[in-house]
């Protein structure tokens, strides 16, 4: 059985140099796809052109919204019924310090 990706879509926030992220991811990918490739022609004594399968492409490609991600994601979380449950006022803070956060569950 074979698995093919043929495309990665990144959505993270923007990082510090996003272009060079995306190549890096693409490279690193491709490394990846093309040991697995040459270790499976091996592994099934594939020698023959004609019975070797496809090479795969690897494209990682970014949305035009990427920079908007992080927002999206808060305003789904916050638009969670347990959001407001799970968050802690200042007042709460300053009373209790950093142990109310690290004794909160979160979501139940």
């Amino acid at each position: 059985m074979v698995v093919a990706v043929r495309s990665v879509t990144r959505s993270l926030n923007y990082l510090l140099r996003p272009q060079a992220f995306g190549k890096r991811l693409e490279r690193d990918i491709k490394k990846r796809v093309t040991a697995r490739y040459n270790r499976n022609l091996e592994l099934f004594n594939i020698t023959k052109e004609e019975d070797k399968p496809k090479k795969l492409e690897v494209e990682v490609e970014s949305s035009s919204t990427q920079k908007y991600a992080a927002w999206f994601g808060g305003s789904c979380l916050g638009a969670e019924p347990g959001f407001k449950a799970a968050c802690h006022s200042r007042a709460d803070y300053m009373e209790h310090g950093a142990r109310i956060v690290r004794n909160t569950q979160g979501f139940a």
